[in-house]
C-alpha cells in the first residue's frame, strides 16, 4: 500500500520502521473492529514479535474478546 518511504519493520531508520509498524498494526485492528460490528468472526493472522505490540493489539480491540495463539520464542 506504501509506493514510496515504506521502510521494513526492522529496518532504517529504525525511528520510522517503528512508526510504521504501529501505524499497520493500528488498521489491522480497526479493519477487524469493522469486521467484528458487521457480524463477522475475525482472525487476525500476524506474528507479534514483542509483548509491547501484544499489548498494543489488546488494548486497540478492547472490549473485544480476543485468543491469541503463541507459540515458542526462537531465542
Amino acid at each position: 500500500m506504501i509506493v514510496s518511504g515504506g521502510v521494513w519493520a526492522l529496518g532504517e531508520p529504525a525511528d520510522e520502521a517503528v512508526r510504521q509498524v504501529e501505524l499497520c498494526n493500528r488498521n489491522l485492528c480497526l479493519l477487524a473492529r469493522s469486521f467484528v460490528s458487521s457480524g463477522f468472526t475475525t482472525v487476525i493472522d500476524w506474528v507479534v514479535p514483542d509483548r509491547q505490540q501484544l499489548d498494543l493489539f489488546y488494548e486497540l480491540l478492547d472490549p473485544l474478546p480476543i485468543r491469541a495463539v503463541i507459540g515458542p520464542s526462537s531465542r
